[in-house]
């Protein structure tokens, strides 16, 4: 996005567009990239869902030793007191309470996947650090650029050389 604003900023500083329609234009392809850029996000965040299920098998994949506990310890306790197929309740409270005290003494580090954070920060860093030296080489530009493309009916004009 922050590529977008400094890209549609330069082109509309050297097209010198005067016209609101094509500054209403780069308006909205901004737009249009912002639009894409939160579709994008959101639906990888909505395919990316895990539920407690999914949790549980990543635990004992990690951790053999707990065999397949932590499926069933999630699948009883998720179960009524009564339910006639599911066995002795004090058979299955039993298994969870075994499964809880096990869990406890986990290091749950490895667990936490942490390339996406690190992937989303440095790209933050690079944004930031785009606008800074666009900010620090030429301030008045940057401001220009973005008041012209924020709001497209406002007076700001490029100065004239």
């Amino acid at each position: 996005m922050v590529a977008t604003l400094l890209v549609l900023s330069a082109l509309d500083r050297l097209l010198l567009i005067d016209d609101t329609r094509g500054r209403m234009l780069l308006t909205a392809v901004l737009a249009a990239v912002c639009l894409l850029i939160g579709h994008t996000c959101l639906k990888t965040a909505v395919r990316q869902t895990v539920t407690l299920m999914d949790a549980a098998k990543r635990i004992e994949n990690r951790y053999p030793q707990l065999c397949d506990l932590a499926t069933s310890a999630l699948d009883f306790s998720q179960q009524s007191a009564n339910a006639p197929l599911s066995g002795s309740e004090s058979l299955r409270r039993a298994i969870v309470v075994q499964v809880v005290a096990e869990l406890e003494e986990i290091d749950w580090q490895p667990l936490v996947q942490r390339r996406p954070l690190r992937r989303a920060m440095f790209a933050a860093g690079l944004a930031l650090l785009a606008i800074g030296l666009v900010g620090w080489w030429a301030p008045q530009s940057l401001g220009i650029g973005l008041a012209r493309l924020l709001y497209p009916l406002g007076t700001s004009e490029w100065p004239r050389n």
